[in-house]
């Protein structure tokens, strides 16, 4: 059966057995076969069945710079099958032993003075006049200094720390996260214990899951914030050892690592969060790829193994609509079923305390990407039809919609069919008396209908209705990334750009193959972009991608470049994450002249400032992720352009909670290039922030842009102020050694 075909039917919808989908993915299993034998040996999970009360799990992991599980193969291979993780980012292992050292050293100073002072009955005075006997003897600073590491107990002296510390705060955990595996079969059954003894699926121990749960409820129980990310990897990836999105996902919790780091210095918010990744695993990848293997965290890989790979796409591709739906395959239902991975997710949400905007509460972000992204996209389709139907009601109109799950769910490219998302776009339009075949513009009904006077009352009022479909608070619950390719500027420049091939050209071309007639089933969400005649005219149905984003800057210094590394994360200048609270409202009201909110397109990112040297003014990126720390921003914006037309209305509500956005390569690049520091400093913004907050008001470095200060001049002057705060501190500290004469 091809991959979009109904049962029994072939690409022409003929009833009979012998399908030209089914002889064709023979055709490609025997080609496969020719070349490269299919790969090798079947993969085998679970990979991750050690305990985290394993004596080989307790200690934290620390996989320094280079991010990667080097040591799986060569020195201690069951130290990473440990199921539940704590990383130390880079550089925080070496912080952490020389604190340990310097509280040894401060014990043996304080020892040795008290001793001595005493074997002279001299006390101080005795140590300050150097009367004692030998050894080692501290003056009064000292002394003081000396005491008071001994009474904290030691804290690292990271970067993190030191901004903490000038802005008098006190930030926990800011070094580490936590990293928790969970294994599903094919079945979707959790079936895989974690061991005291290493065993696989042993008869004693716990389930993965349970750990995970019993992580989130000890941290409960002693007062501390929980951040849950989830991920869900897609085609040929698990979680095996060296995985190369296990790999990204690491980079990813470091930087959101540093966005709370951010918020705690800064605002004095998510001092005491922990950080838990959980890599929700399947079964993505069934042969042994070899020299090729995917695990190297590219993309689409040739070799002969990437061919043996291409001969699962449609039984992985179906494997993931059963697992985040509800049938064995993407063309059947079977209703009352819940999918696995909804179990697991609701079971982790469980645990937490949500609620959106706000910041003492826990927060819960579930990803996608590929065919985990199909996953979640199978899986919420229908809940949030629902949740769109229930507006009927006046009292549902006047309030936000509430997440749909934990507080944001992000897909990136997504290997899902288009109409996963199009059915969402078409009971929004319905809930107003529109179809998608109408115009989003009353004056394209006029010449359809040909009743000019009945127009703008009737047809204009269930745009009206359309558009104030949710409240101007309304914040984002569902976000679906996709790179693409169509930009009309970028194409004039002649500059290529890196989309997305494996869901932009590889998944139409295989749907299509195996009998896809409808451009909803062979076209990927964010590739789906309506048809405009010009801004404000379809030539086509109202559905498609809804928002762009982009990333304008990444961390830039003065002339110089720094990449989204792993390392990175663990310096404030590069991974900085500036709150965002109240963007969303002042982008949609105009910055409160429209409280209501305005009906036409918004764009989000970019300023007005004047040019260096000149009184004219231009746009420039509004360093909303860097602050003054970094050049930094992204763009979001809900207009659409493409080779035809520049800044086409969107097929979406204004204040819709479900964005379906094309990413410039900026943001994502290629099919795997999502591990970007910007990219997930907004979404992190998204989760951690109040975004639709009314009055906030704009960050200071986006005033003082606007006022005609460079960015350069900003940093400079940040990283001053940031070196006077931490040299008044250390003054600080002398002068109450001095006080208090080392009592």
């Amino acid at each position: 059966m091809g991959i979009f075909m109904r049962p029994g039917k072939d690409r022409h919808g003929r009833k009979h057995g012998k399908s030209y989908g089914r002889a064709a993915r023979w055709a490609v299993v025997a080609s496969c076969l020719a070349l490269a034998g299919c790969g090798g040996q079947k993969a085998k999970p679970p990979y991750r069945v050690l305990a985290a009360s394993d004596a080989t799990c307790a200690a934290p992991f620390s996989l320094g710079a280079s991010n990667r599980e080097k040591e799986a193969l060569v020195k201690n291979p069951e130290r990473y099958k440990c199921a539940l993780q704590t990383h130390l980012l880079p550089g925080a292992e070496r912080a952490r032993a020389a604190v340990v050292e310097e509280i040894e050293r401060a014990r043996a100073l304080v020892a040795a003075t008290e001793a001595t002072g005493e074997a002279g009955g001299q006390g101080v005075q005795g140590v300050r006049a150097g009367e004692t006997g030998a050894g080692p003897t501290a003056g009064a600073p000292e002394l003081a200094r000396a005491r008071a590491l001994i009474e904290r107990g030691g804290v690292p002296d990271t970067p993190w720390i030191r901004a903490a510390r000038v802005a008098g705060q006190r930030l926990f955990h800011s070094d580490q996260y936590h990293l928790a595996y969970v294994e599903m079969n094919d079945a979707g059954v959790l079936d895989v214990k974690a061991s005291g003894g290493g065993g696989q699926g042993g008869q004693k121990g716990t389930f993965q899951l349970d750990q995970l749960l019993s992580h989130l409820d000890a941290n409960r129980r002693q007062g501390v914030q929980n951040y849950v990310i989830v991920y869900v990897h897609g085609w040929r990836h698990d979680a095996a050892i060296r995985d190369g999105d296990a790999l990204k996902f690491r980079r990813m919790l470091g930087y959101t690592r540093a966005a709370l780091n951010t918020r705690c210095v800064e605002q004095g918010r998510y001092c005491n969060a922990a950080l838990t990744g959980v890599f929700l695993s399947w079964q993505g990848r069934v042969v042994d790829e070899g020299a090729s293997d995917a695990n190297t965290g590219q993309g689409m890989n040739t070799g002969f193994g990437a061919a043996a790979a291409l001969a699962t796409f449609e039984n992985r591709w179906h494997k993931s609509c059963e697992l985040g739906g509800s049938a064995h395959h993407c063309n059947a239902a079977r209703p009352g079923r819940v999918a696995p991975v909804a179990r697991v997710l609701r079971r982790v949400q469980g645990k937490l305390s949500l609620k959106p905007g706000d910041a003492t509460r826990d927060k819960m972000m579930v990803v996608g990407h590929s065919m985990g992204g199909n996953m979640l996209a199978t899986m919420l389709e229908p809940e949030a039809v629902k949740a769109v139907q229930r507006r009927r009601t006046t009292t549902q109109k006047r309030r936000e919609m509430g997440p749909l799950l934990g507080d944001l769910v992000v897909l990136l490219n997504p290997a899902a069919r288009a109409r996963t998302w199009t059915s969402i776009q078409a009971a929004e339009r319905k809930e107003a008396g529109l179809q998608n075949t109408n115009q989003i513009t009353c004056q394209r009904i006029r010449e359809e209908a040909g009743q000019t006077p009945g127009c703008k009352q009737a047809y204009q009022k269930r745009l009206d209705q359309w558009q104030r479909l949710y409240p101007v608070t309304q914040r984002p619950v569902y976000v679906s990334l996709t790179s693409t390719g169509d930009w009309g500027t970028l194409r004039r420049a002649r500059r290529k750009v890196n989309s997305d091939s494996a869901t932009g050209s590889v998944f139409p071309i295989a749907a299509i193959f195996g009998g896809a007639s409808k451009r909803t089933d062979f076209i990927a969400p964010g590739h789906m972009v309506p048809q405009y005649a010009n801004p404000y005219r379809l030539t086509g149905r109202a559905e498609g991608a809804s928002h762009e984003m982009a990333v304008l800057s990444g961390a830039t210094v003065g002339a110089d470049r720094y990449p989204s590394v792993y390392r990175n994360a663990t310096k404030p200048q590069l991974s900085w994450c500036a709150p965002a609270d109240g963007w969303l409202w002042r982008i949609r009201t105009g910055e409160g002249k429209h409280p209501r909110g305005r009906r036409d397109k918004w764009d989000y990112g970019q300023i007005s400032a004047p040019k260096p040297g000149s009184d004219d003014t231009g746009r420039i990126g509004g360093r909303n992720v860097g602050g003054a720390n970094n050049k930094a921003a992204v763009q979001w914006r809900q207009v659409i352009n493409t080779n035809r037309v520049k800044e086409a209305r969107s097929v979406s509500p204004a204040h819709s909670p479900f964005w379906n956005a094309r990413t410039l390569d900026t943001a994502i690049r290629g099919h795997a290039g999502w591990a970007n520091y910007a990219t997930w400093c907004a979404m992190n913004q998204l989760v951690l922030d109040d975004v639709t907050a009314p009055n906030s008001p704009p960050p200071e470095v986006e005033t003082r842009l606007r006022q005609g200060q460079s960015i350069d001049d900003l940093t400079l002057e940040a990283r001053s102020n940031q070196q006077a705060m931490e040299q008044s501190a250390v003054a600080a500290l002398d002068g109450l050694a001095r006080e208090t004469g080392g009592n």
